[in-house]
């Protein structure tokens, strides 16, 4: 049996599972460290999550005597993590924030992370406003990147918005944040067409995720949860603009950071 332990919020759920792509159709997924995880919000998406259960399995040995395969680095690929088929019964944990792990699922995980109901009035409302305009999504990330000092800053998102500006005709900007009060501080009264998508809670993440996804251009900092929104997007002549670095006290994190993507 293989398991992958889900660690933190959507976007690292994401990557994670994307990685187990790499192990087969019957994979499972397990919550062994409720410190370390929101919530499950994948089942929300087309996904084929299938969540451990011990009492599903009553002859399977206990977690503690699987094998754990724990990755080195969060951002490096490693061919090796995908290549441990001689363990019976395996628990794979870590990021895998490495899109080699995964590009060549791009079609499928396009299909699969996309929202398994119609999205409700409003958010439909919005969707179509974006689809229908030269629309850019914004994602600015607060809250506990605030503490940490990895919070993106302001300086950032003026030259951002300024090479928008300047290389896009007529955008209109789409704010997405978990601090709507420091946004509206910081750009109410925006000189382009803008609005604030602050209504969806965090349960419903996933479509602030997916309307970001379907914006024509992304602007995103050093989270993963635009990152997959950036990664997803479909327009084949979408600009996105991204920080210089992604963690700057980690060098390898960089790897993020696709060749086509804009460094400010």
């Amino acid at each position: 049996m293989q398991l992958v332990k889900f660690l933190g919020g959507l976007g690292n759920q994401m990557f994670e599972y994307a990685f187990a792509k790499n192990l087969g159709e019957n994979i499972q997924f397990c919550d062994l460290s409720k410190k370390n995880i929101r919530s499950i919000v994948l089942d929300k998406f087309n996904c084929k999550v299938k969540i451990y259960n011990k009492f599903l399995h009553p002859l399977t040995p206990s977690i503690k005597n699987f094998h754990i395969i724990k990755e080195v680095d969060p951002w490096t690929f490693s061919s090796d993590l995908t290549n441990r088929t001689h363990f019976k019964n395996v628990v794979y944990e870590g990021y895998f924030q490495n899109e080699k792990y995964f590009k060549h699922f791009r079609n499928d995980l396009i299909k699969e992370f996309t929202p398994k109901k119609q999205l409700d009035k409003k958010n439909m409302e919005i969707l179509n406003k974006i689809k229908s305009t030269n629309s850019v999504s914004i994602h600015i990330r607060r809250t506990d990147y605030v503490n940490l000092n990895l919070d993106t800053d302001i300086e950032y998102y003026n030259r951002a918005i300024k090479y928008i500006s300047e290389n896009i005709n007529e955008p209109c900007c789409y704010f997405f944040s978990d601090d709507m009060d420091y946004v509206n501080k910081h750009f109410a009264g925006l000189k382009l067409p803008y609005e604030f998508i602050d209504f969806n809670k965090e349960n419903d993440c996933y479509k602030d995720l997916f309307l970001m996804k379907n914006c024509k251009h992304n602007i995103i900092p050093n989270s993963t949860f635009s990152w997959w929104a950036a990664w997803l997007n479909e327009n084949p002549e979408k600009i996105v603009i991204c920080p210089q670095h992604w963690f700057k006290d980690n060098p390898s994190s960089d790897s993020l950071l696709l060749n086509e993507w804009i460094k400010l």
